[in-house]
C-alpha cells in the first residue's frame, strides 16, 4: 500500500474491501512540505516537514505557468541556491494521529540548527532520528 504526499496535504490510501484504492485526505493547511511519512512505534504518523511554506509559496503555486518558466531556465542547483537564500532555517516534525489526521505533538527547531527535516524514524530506544537529504548529519532527538 502506498501513500501519497502533495503540497500542503497528506494524502493516505484507504481500502474497501471489494473495489478500487481510494485516497482521501488526511490533514490538509500544514504549515510546510511534508516528506516520507513514517509510523511511530505507538501507530501514530511522524510527519517531517522539509520547509516551512512562505507567502511567496502561495504566490508562486498559483502561477504554475511562471513554475514553468522557472525550471525551464534556470538549472536545478541554481533554483536550490535561490530557494535556500529565500527560506528560512526552521525544523519541525509532526506527529499527526492516522485516524483523525489530528496533530497529537508537534517538534521545533525555530533556531534552524536541525532543519531542512526530510526524514523521522524512530530508533527503538527512546529517540527520534532526524535526517535530510541536504545535510551532512543525522539528529538525535530523545523522546
Amino acid at each position: 500500500m502506498k501513500s501519497k504526499v502533495e503540497i500542503f496535504k497528506a494524502l493516505i490510501p484507504h481500502l474497501r474491501k471489494v473495489g478500487p484504492e481510494t485516497l482521501s485526505v488526511l490533514i490538509d493547511n500544514l504549515p510546510g512540505y511534508p516528506d516520507n511519512l513514517r509510523l511511530s512505534n505507538s501507530g501514530m504518523i511522524w510527519v517531517p516537514l522539509a520547509a516551512l511554506r512562505s507567502e511567496e509559496d502561495n504566490w508562486i503555486a498559483e502561477r504554475p505557468w511562471l513554475r514553468e518558466i522557472l525550471t525551464k531556465t534556470f538549472s536545478p542547483q541554481a533554483l536550490q541556491f535561490i530557494v535556500n537564500w529565500l527560506l528560512n532555517k526552521y525544523g519541525i516534525v509532526l506527529k499527526i494521529n492516522p485516524t483523525t489526521g489530528e496533530v497529537i505533538e508537534s517538534l521545533h527547531d525555530a533556531v534552524g540548527r536541525v532543519s531542512d527535516i526530510s526524514i523521522a524514524v524512530e530508533d527503538g530506544r527512546g529517540n527520534l532520528l532526524l535526517g535530510s537529504d541536504v545535510n551532512y548529519y543525522i539528529a538525535r532527538v530523545k523522546l
